[in-house]
């Protein structure tokens, strides 16, 4: 509304503007922005303490900075209590959205006097950009946010590795030594081999003959001869 995107802009307002767009009476405008001034602005510095460039084209680039972050408020007007902040959060990655750093600190600290802390980042592309966060946990729209880009030429980070990555397609062996003699005994029922039992009929105890018939029990002179039915034998594959 009004190009009114966040609370610094907001704050800027007149209480008479604020009046008028949100046709309310006096003293809205001047009560509600006493409200906003009373919430805590945040302040990022970042300082470079140290950079070594990349060795060999290999090694990434180290950053080492040192961090301050401070808040100011006003007193709102008419309030005699003050207004727990709570905590706010301290997040430091990069611009590829990797995390380099996190802390949280109350904001009552942060009131009183600026804190410092140092971080090491690892820069392995000249695109890559440090990001600093700062937030209140409890109340939204007070963020802030500062980038940082050590000043060195691309040919001080390392050097990508853009060669494909090859995939080793190792080829199964099979050892058919190993296998257990059931498969081959599988293959032959399939097939037949040594199979006589389709073939032939259990003898049960019977006498086998010379010519491949059996024995009948009947009382014939030449069993060869004997033309039993029961007594013709299939003729047997092996």
């Amino acid at each position: 509304m009004h190009g009114i995107t966040s609370l610094d802009k907001f704050a800027n307002l007149k209480p008479h503007q604020i009046d008028t767009w949100l046709n309310r009476k006096a003293p809205f405008g001047r009560k509600t922005l006493s409200m906003v001034n009373s919430l805590p602005r945040f302040t990022l510095s970042v300082e470079e303490v140290d950079t070594k460039p990349s060795k060999d084209g290999k090694t990434p680039v180290i950053v080492s900075l040192q961090i301050g972050c401070s808040a100011t408020c006003e007193e709102e007007t008419g309030s005699k209590t003050k207004t727990p902040f709570g905590t706010a959060s301290v997040l430091t990655c990069l611009s590829t959205g990797e995390l380099v750093d996190y802390r949280r600190i109350t904001v009552r600290a942060l009131l009183r006097e600026e804190k410092f802390f140092t971080v090491v980042v690892n820069l392995s592309k000249p695109s890559e950009v440090i990001e600093v966060h700062i937030s209140p946990n409890d109340i939204a729209g007070l963020a802030r946010t500062l980038s940082y880009k050590p000043f060195l030429s691309p040919d001080q980070y390392p050097v990508p590795d853009t060669r494909p990555v090859l995939k080793e397609e190792k080829e199964e062996i099979i050892d058919i030594s190993s296998h257990n003699n059931s498969d081959n005994n599988l293959y032959r029922m399939r097939s037949g081999a040594g199979n006589h039992s389709a073939k032939t009929r259990p003898t049960n105890g019977v006498q086998t003959l010379s010519n491949g018939n059996y024995a009948c029990n009947h009382r014939c002179k030449d069993k060869k001869d004997c033309h039993h039915r029961w007594s013709e034998l299939i003729p047997r594959s092996y």
